[in-house]
């Protein structure tokens, strides 16, 4: 029986709406190359689902219900959620595989690992954001920043670069970098309010990265490594 793509794009919208899939999964079900001409054609409307919106797609062969699917998909509020995930799936994953490997090699021990495989000036930054804190965990780790965890590698660095991505191993400081360059997009997604802005090329930096450190963590043993999904939507504040 035919379904038609009207009947289909309904559907979908349903289903993010009740949580089957989630917006970012139906946006990376579009063709790239497609989902790159309507990108082009929002920011001639200013991201707008404007008359003018609709009427340039149709005149590139597009249809009202794919343009208007891919609108509603790059601009959906849940992908603030989606977004929210995976810098979390990184933050989480990265910060605790860290630690797993310093105590493997240190001891666990707090006098060992922290110590031996914690630089100082980030134990000090860590223990005075946690006296700051007006309800505090034990462990001051916990409040490590994704450049805390960057100078971490960096000083055990022959610790980490056992399978890393030979992208990174070949050049070091585009990890760091890239991780300092995380600690930004994080900031702008944990706190909106601040009205720093993340957008499509920050979506697709952090897929990468996250593809890039699951198959690391795998490697090295982590078995709650995060899952990778690679998305592009449109400038989120």
């Amino acid at each position: 029986m035919d379904v038609s793509f009207q009947t289909i794009v309904r559907y979908m919208k349903l289903q993010v709406a009740e949580g089957g899939v989630t917006a970012s999964e139906v946006f990376f079900g579009i063709d790239p190359a497609r989902r790159n001409q309507l990108h082009k054609l929002l920011e001639g409307s200013d991201g707008k689902a404007s008359k003018s919106y609709y009427r340039d797609a149709a005149a590139q062969g597009i249809s009202w219900d794919e343009a208007n699917l891919y609108w509603a998909m790059a601009f959906s509020t849940a992908n603030r959620g989606d977004m929210y995930e995976r810098v979390a799936d990184l933050e989480v994953g990265l910060h605790q595989h860290i630690k797993d490997v310093l105590i493997k090699e240190f001891g666990d021990a707090e006098l060992a690992w922290w110590r031996n495989g914690v630089p100082l000036a980030v134990r000090k930054a860590c223990v005075q954001t946690r006296e700051e804190d007006a309800e505090p965990v034990d462990s001051p780790f916990a409040y490590t920043t994704f450049i805390h965890l960057s100078e971490v590698i960096e000083k055990n660095w022959k610790l980490f670069s056992v399978n890393l991505p030979r992208t990174f191993v070949a050049n070091r400081q585009e990890l760091l970098a890239d991780l300092k360059k995380l600690n930004s997009i994080r900031n702008a997604v944990m706190h909106p309010v601040k009205g720093k802005s993340w957008d499509q090329d920050d979506f697709a930096f952090v897929g990468k990265l996250l593809s890039e450190l699951s198959l690391y963590l795998k490697k090295s043993g982590k078995t709650s490594a995060p899952i990778h999904r690679t998305v592009v939507f449109g400038t989120h504040r």
